[in-house]
């Protein structure tokens, strides 16, 4: 097992509320009164409802807004409580550069480990 949380132990931790995931806003509707995120980690869609939003005081928030949220469940469905914005991670693209083809090569480049 390996100290690793079984499935359903995993599942009521990460929807308890004592884990923060990330995403980017996909779009925003205040008259409908929803939106999506999409998570970072799985690229699912999230449901946001506008009271999260509201209860959260954010200005207007724009498609691509990188955002924090509480993974929630009501009646089987997830959504996104306590939502704040926060910075993006930084991309190969931000870094300056293209992807490296392997940790070899970052070594290589470095200097930190001799060519062969």
């Amino acid at each position: 097992m390996c100290g690793f949380a079984s499935g359903p132990t995993l599942n009521r931790s990460f929807f308890s509320g004592d884990y923060m995931a990330t995403g980017k806003l996909r779009f925003f509707n205040a008259s409908k009164g929803f939106g999506f995120i999409v998570a970072d980690d799985t690229g699912a869609e999230i449901y946001l409802p506008a009271r999260v939003v509201d209860s959260a005081r954010l200005p207007d928030l724009k498609p691509g807004a990188h955002l924090s949220y509480a993974p929630k469940t009501a009646n089987g469905r997830a959504f996104a409580d306590e939502i704040s914005i926060v910075k993006p991670p930084i991309t190969q693209k931000a870094a300056g550069g293209p992807p490296r083809e392997s940790f070899d090569e970052f070594e290589r480049e470095w200097g930190l480990k001799p060519c062969r």
